[in-house]
């Protein structure tokens, strides 16, 4: 997104982009997409947007770490959601009835997979 957001605010389009660079639409577009490029690519995007390379390669790392830390925050949300709710349902099971303990159903249901998909990669 660095390099669109580098592009609209010259007000270019892809087509232009690609002909002041040398590049195709198609690497235009995917480096849009998914901000990886090459180095010589690199180079030839930093030049068009009268950028040093280095600063160019520290924007798209940035990018990188924003990304990260909005995807921990919104995996801290959910667990809170599952917190809460839970305790909810936990609390409505014990004011209605103690001999059927059923919100353990939704919360292993729910709860398994929620930390198994937040620790995979930390146990492998």
């Amino acid at each position: 997104m660095i390099i669109k957001n580098l592009r609209l605010e010259n007000a270019w389009s892809q087509e232009k982009l690609a002909n002041l660079t040398t590049l195709s639409i198609r690497t235009i577009q995917r480096i849009e997409k998914n901000d990886n490029a090459s180095l010589e690519s690199l180079n030839l995007l930093a030049s068009t947007f009268k950028l040093d390379i280095k600063e160019l390669q520290e924007k798209l790392k940035n990018k990188d770490t924003q990304t990260s830390n909005q995807n921990e925050t919104k995996k801290d949300k959910k667990i809170i959601i599952f917190i809460l709710v839970n305790l909810m349902l936990f609390t409505i099971n014990m004011i209605t009835s103690t001999e059927h303990l059923w919100f353990i159903y939704p919360l292993l249901g729910w709860g398994i997979p929620l930390f198994y998909k937040r620790y995979k990669r930390k146990i492998i």
